[in-house]
């Protein structure tokens, strides 16, 4: 028998082959590739674990056809990563997308809107997250005037989960955007982000025990700042905040506790983030950067040592250095991006506290 993965990777090809292949298709493809290496000491945010290297691999390509008014695109985009010390953390994505993108002539405005069909696997013990996705997406941009720019977006991502139906969801969600570009090199924005998910499998109520089929929402606002300080220094600065709308369902029965997988929708708080920038000798870029939030799980339970259960407030800060040249033609011309930096979290939940070091490595081709 041939398995799900292998099914879907054979219809990417044959989608990608028709279509590429065709005369309405004839554009050459374009594309990208990402190659790297990193180590962190605690993969998945919990203070007692094993610290793991891991390799990540990323390759996008495309193609399309059109004119400078309107462009339509086919692209397939895969990714990879192997952990190691036996943490069991790999997984392997693949996805096939279709695109259309609108200009007017001046360029000042722009439509675009797209689709694509993915499928993630999971390593080992983490098979049971294997998942399938559709996402699509209408987006505009548009200047008013010759210094603001107004940007956004609704998608709608609905996901599946073979093993563990009940984490299976719809998420519809939008994003708004204004920025405002002034004669001095500052930059100024504000984003702001509406997002509702819905737990759309009858297994869902009955794992977590709702009359109806769980959801929850959120609302986040951004305020985003930059500053060109010279020809070669730039600095860049942003504070976010979220508001839960509906609470993030989960379980309490005796000593099991239980919630969907967490994601931005189970907390409430905040997050600033600040960044230096400059360009050093031999064409080096260099940053340093640090950020700090507060996030709050609100009423969600979580299992302790003695069989209990207590909610979770997490005060996190995180600095983190880089630097990015582009190497020789002889090569390709790549951008190396060398990164590291230390994390520290304080939790009111004994288990989620630690602190740690993080690095990573990457060569940039794109083609």
């Amino acid at each position: 028998m041939i398995d799900t993965r292998t099914k879907f990777l054979l219809l990417l090809l044959l989608m990608w082959s028709g279509l590429a292949g065709s005369d309405a298709w004839s554009g050459e493809i374009n594309g990208s590739l990402n190659l790297g290496a990193g180590y962190l000491e605690h993969p998945l945010g919990v203070g007692d674990e094993l610290d793991a290297g891991y390799l990540f691999q990323a390759l996008r390509l495309s193609t399309g056809t059109g004119n400078d008014q309107n462009m339509f695109k086919i692209s397939y985009e895969g990714q990879a990563s192997q952990f190691g010390n036996n943490t069991q953390l790999g997984s392997l994505r693949n996805g096939l997308g279709l695109e259309w993108f609108h200009k007017t002539e001046d360029r000042r405005k722009g439509l675009s809107a797209g689709v694509q069909m993915s499928l993630r696997n999971h390593d080992d013990w983490y098979e049971l997250y294997d998942y399938k996705e559709a996402f699509s997406y209408l987006a505009f941009k548009s200047f008013a005037g010759t210094r603001t720019l107004w940007k956004g977006f609704a998608g709608l991502k609905i996901r599946s989960y073979g093993d563990l139906p009940e984490e299976s969801f719809i998420e519809p969600h939008g994003q708004l955007e204004i920025q405002r570009f002034s004669e001095n090199r500052t930059t100024l924005g504000l984003r702001v982000r509406y997002g509702w998910k819905q737990f759309n499998d009858d297994a869902a109520s009955q794992v977590w025990e709702t009359l109806n089929l769980p959801s929850t929402s959120q609302l986040a606002g951004r305020f985003t700042f930059s500053r060109g300080l010279s020809e070669r220094v730039g600095f860049r600065a942003w504070g976010e905040y979220r508001w839960k709308l509906s609470e993030f369902p989960y379980y309490v029965e005796d000593d099991i506790y239980d919630s969907p997988v967490l994601d931005r929708y189970a907390t409430d708080g905040y997050d600033l983030f600040s960044a230096l920038k400059w360009l050093g000798p031999v064409q080096t870029w260099f940053e340093v950067g640090t950020s700090y939030g507060d996030h709050d799980y609100g009423e969600i339970q979580f299992a302790t040592a003695d069989g209990g259960g207590q909610t979770r407030v997490d005060t996190v800060f995180e600095f983190y250095g880089s630097l990015e040249k582009t190497l020789g033609e002889s090569l390709g011309r790549p951008k190396l991006k060398l990164m590291g930096g230390w994390r520290d979290q304080d939790s009111s939940h004994l288990w989620y506290a630690y602190s740690g070091t993080f690095a990573s490595t990457s060569l940039y081709w794109k083609f």
